[in-house]
C-alpha cells in the first residue's frame, strides 16, 4: 500500500514538474536574455567612440561590397571574415532588436546555428549586416513555439506601421514596418536588396506549431524618436499565449485536486 502510495506522490510530482517546467524555464531563461544584452553593451562603451564608429564603418563597407556583388553577379572580395564583424565582445553578438509592442527585447548573433537560434536571433549570412544605409537589406530570423523562451511567437501580432528598433553600438535605428507577407522557406534567400532601401525582414516559422512557411515582417528605416519610442504601448499577451500559459497551471491543479480527492477517498474507506 505504501508503495502505490509512493509511486502515485511520484508521479503527481513529475506531472507538475513537467507543466511547470515550460514557465519557469521561460523565467530563467529571460533574465539570461536580460544579462546577455546588459553584457553586450557593456562592452560596446568599453571599447570608446572611435573604435564603435570603426566597427560601423567596417560594416557599412561589407554592405557596399556586398550590393555591388549582388548587381554585378560578382564575388565579395578580401576583406574581414563575416564572424569578426560587429563582434567586439567575441560572443558573436552583433546587435539587439527590440520590439515594444510585443515586448521583444534580444541578442542578435552572426548565422543562424541551432545553438544560436535556441537563445537569441540569428542574422542571416549573405544579406546585409544591420547598420542602416541605402541598398541594404538585414534578414533576421528566429524560432518561435520554444517552450523554454518566447523569442518571434509572437511576431505575427505585429501590423503595419508598428515600430522596431536595432541597437547597435551608440546607435538605435528606427524601422516601421511597411510588408507582411508568407513564403517558402526556400525563398528566404531570395529576399533581394534594393539600392534605394534601408530595410530590416524579421523572419519565422508559419502557421504557428506547424511551422511549413516563413513569415516575413520587414520594415522601412525612419527617423528614430525618442518620444514616439516611449509612447509605445506594449500588448497584453494574445489568446493563444494566455491559453498556452494557463495550460500548464490547469494541469497543475487538475492533478492536485484529483490527488485531495483521492486522499479523501482513502480516508473514507477506513
Amino acid at each position: 500500500m505504501k508503495r502505490k502510495r509512493g509511486i502515485r506522490i511520484a508521479a503527481i510530482v513529475l506531472g507538475i514538474f513537467l507543466c511547470a517546467y515550460p514557465l519557469v524555464a521561460k523565467l530563467f531563461e529571460g533574465v539570461h536574455i536580460k544579462n546577455i544584452i546588459h553584457t553586450y553593451e557593456s562592452s560596446v562603451k568599453e571599447i570608446g567612440e572611435e573604435e564603435r564608429e570603426g566597427l560601423i564603418r567596417e560594416a557599412q563597407a561589407y554592405n557596399s561590397q556586398l550590393c555591388h556583388a549582388i548587381f554585378s553577379q560578382s564575388k565579395l572580395g578580401n576583406g574581414k571574415e563575416y564572424n569578426q564583424l560587429l563582434n567586439p565582445s567575441g560572443t558573436g553578438i552583433m546587435c539587439s532588436i527590440e520590439i515594444p509592442k510585443i515586448r521583444v527585447n534580444l541578442p542578435v548573433y552572426h548565422g543562424v546555428a541551432e545553438e544560436i537560434l535556441a537563445v537569441g536571433i540569428g542574422h542571416i549570412e549573405g544579406s546585409s549586416l544591420p547598420v542602416g544605409g541605402k541598398g541594404t537589406h538585414s534578414l533576421l530570423t528566429g524560432h518561435r513555439g520554444l517552450p523554454s523562451s518566447q523569442l518571434f511567437t509572437r511576431l505575427d501580432e505585429l501590423k503595419i506601421k508598428d515600430l522596431f528598433y536595432i541597437r547597435i553600438g551608440n546607435r538605435v535605428l528606427a524601422y516601421k514596418v511597411t510588408k507582411i507577407w508568407v513564403i517558402e522557406p526556400e525563398k528566404v534567400d531570395q529576399l533581394s536588396i534594393n539600392a534605394k532601401e534601408d530595410r530590416v525582414s524579421l523572419i519565422t516559422c508559419t502557421p504557428y506549431g506547424i511551422n511549413s512557411h516563413r513569415l516575413v515582417v520587414s520594415g522601412e528605416r525612419v527617423a528614430y524618436k525618442e518620444q514616439e519610442y516611449l509612447s509605445i504601448d506594449s500588448q497584453m499577451t494574445s489568446i493563444r499565449e494566455v491559453i498556452f500559459v494557463c495550460l500548464p497551471c490547469l494541469m497543475i491543479g487538475a492533478v492536485i485536486i484529483k490527488y485531495k480527492k483521492e486522499r479523501k477517498r482513502q480516508k473514507c474507506a477506513r
